[in-house]
């Protein structure tokens, strides 16, 4: 006789109103530890005075998605063109650059080189023309290939008496080993700034467990020791 699997609500038992350990990532339920607001500052202090590229590493269950999110929704509350990227796989350059100009409402071309002068005419005319901050953050920048971040670059080269697209990555750690890569020398050079995503330790995870708790729960306190 086949056994039938229920699943069981935890919520009112704990009298809960959510799921405090969802694993969709969410901001509100994200707890911002020291190491969190570093690396959180440093790249908005990077995009802010458009200095190019910048880096957040963190392996998987850091927080590096919900941070990247996080990043994204700050810079549009200041009024900056930002768009976030996630999952950047793409099979082609061609490929990546018409999903970049669909994210900042370019209406693609149909080659690699018409997709890049669109790019870059969006770029002069908003950074430029109009002194507006672009960036553009890639989550999970590990499955970035290496013809990949070399279109990338030939887009951060276009740049006149300031740098037009400022860059935020949000690699998995084996992305470093890539970056040793002498044919990604040339991009490595435009990286101005790196934090890591260290994990939690036992005190910052407690802290966290808290702060998620309450929020799920109408700031009530957990009842764990």
């Amino acid at each position: 006789m086949a056994s039938v699997v229920r699943h069981i609500d935890y919520k009112p038992f704990f009298e809960l109103i959510e799921e405090p350990f969802n694993t969709v990532a969410s901001p509100r339920f994200f707890y911002l530890s020291p190491i969190h607001a570093i690396a959180l500052n440093k790249s908005v202090s990077a995009v802010v005075n458009r200095k190019g590229v910048s880096v957040v590493y963190g392996d998987v269950g850091t927080g590096k998605s919900t941070l990247a999110r996080i990043m994204h929704d700050h810079f549009q509350e200041q009024g900056f063109i930002s768009v976030l990227l996630t999952n950047p796989g793409y099979v082609s350059e061609n490929a990546l650059m018409r999903t970049i100009n669909e994210a900042f409402e370019i209406k693609p071309g149909r080659s690699l080189k018409d997709n890049e002068d669109r790019l870059k005419a969006f770029l002069l005319e908003n950074g430029e023309i109009n002194n507006k901050t672009i960036v553009l953050i890639i989550d999970e920048a590990q499955e970035l290939k290496l013809p990949l971040l070399e279109a990338i670059r030939r887009i951060l080269n276009f740049e006149s008496d300031k740098k037009l697209l400022q860059l935020v990555l949000f690699p998995q750690e084996e992305f470093r080993a890539k970056l040793q890569d002498y044919r990604t020398r040339n991009f490595r050079r435009r990286i101005v700034d790196a934090s890591t995503l260290d994990r939690m330790d036992v005190d910052t995870i407690g802290k966290m467990i808290d702060f998620r708790w309450r929020v799920a729960s109408g700031n009530k306190q957990h009842p764990f020791t």
